[in-house]
């Protein structure tokens, strides 16, 4: 038999040979930010590589039509709130139902019950670094067991988890710090987070035209930061800070970009409270289409990132590709 026999009969049996792996992936946040961002990427990225391997995805129901991937990623529904008593009794049963070889969670909160093999990515420790009843719509009391349960969550997760991935060296220093790690250092891995390919300079017209689809005025300049108003993200000095500069600084006006939950609801509120003269320059546009972010960011005079405590910060990336 010579060489290219050889090789094609080798190529033949790898064929027959090889299984396919059965992989899970956890994508009930398939639409939230920041960790639904950074699962969406990385499975889109995956399914532009590999159409071999079987992946399922498990989503919200109401996620299920917003997912358009080739066949080899199969869609399931898993209509479970995370942190919730219903992920941790229902969710290991549904894992383990589809038999998987591996199992990623994109974020810390691993059911506890579920026996299989799984990575996981810890992206920060904010809960348990910034202690204030402000962070939460719970009762304190309440607040301050689901501070416990975060930790024990992370410690399960960092002790069971094949490899765990964070996404700065300075949240991997802050878990074996927190959590006295020495066996485990070597399994978590840094994995530093990327401004998505449709990040760059927008030319003015058209993201003039973007900007004011979030009805902000276009004659005028503006500061931008966009991502949650939890309190860590510390806005409520930033709206202090641009009350100071708006005195000498009459053209500027503030943009808060983020989802219309309760802790935005809250800062809009005691801002025109507490500064009504500012309710005409600072602007709450709510939820912005990560396809229009590259045009407000491309338009703005300075992106800010106030926050008290980040695991990365990607708007920092995102700010520079602009």
């Amino acid at each position: 038999m010579n060489k290219n026999e050889n090789q094609e009969n080798l190529g033949q049996l790898e064929e027959k040979t090889y299984q396919p792996y059965k992989i899970g992936v956890d994508c009930r946040m398939w639409r939230e930010t920041g960790v639904g961002r950074y699962v969406r990427n990385i499975v889109r990225k995956i399914s532009e590589y590999d159409n071999t391997n079987q992946y399922y995805l498990f989503l919200l129901e109401k996620d299920l039509g917003f997912v358009d991937l080739p066949e080899n990623f199969i869609k399931v529904k898993a209509d479970v709130r995370w942190h919730t008593l219903k992920e941790q009794l229902t969710l290991p049963f549904l894992f383990k139902k589809y038999d998987l070889d591996l199992l990623f969670v994109p974020h810390f909160n691993v059911p506890i019950l579920y026996p299989g093999k799984y990575v996981a990515a810890i992206h920060d420790l904010t809960i348990l670094k910034i202690k204030t009843g402000r962070a939460t719509t719970l009762p304190y009391p309440l607040y301050l067991i689901k501070r416990i349960a975060f930790k024990f969550n992370v410690f399960n997760t960092l002790h069971r988890g094949k490899a765990i991935f964070t996404v700065s060296d300075f949240v991997r220093k802050d878990l074996i710090d927190t959590f006295k790690l020495k066996r485990s250092v070597q399994k978590i891995k840094i994995v530093p987070c990327a401004a998505s390919d449709n990040f760059t300079p927008v030319p003015n017209e058209k993201a003039r035209e973007i900007v004011g689809k979030y009805d902000i005025p276009l004659e005028e300049k503006y500061i931008f930061y966009v991502g949650n108003a939890h309190p860590h993200k510390n806005l409520e000095s930033l709206v202090s800070a641009f009350n100071i500069m708006s005195e000498k600084h009459d053209s500027l006006n503030l943009v808060l970009g983020g989802k219309k939950e309760f802790f935005y609801s809250r800062l809009e509120r005691e801002t025109e409270l507490k500064y009504p003269h500012l309710v005409s320059r600072i602007f709450f546009p709510g939820f912005i289409e990560d396809e229009d972010l590259p045009s407000l960011y491309s338009s703005a005079s300075v992106a800010v990132i106030p926050s008290l405590y980040e695991g990365f910060g990607i708007q920092v990336l995102e700010a520079f590709a602009c």
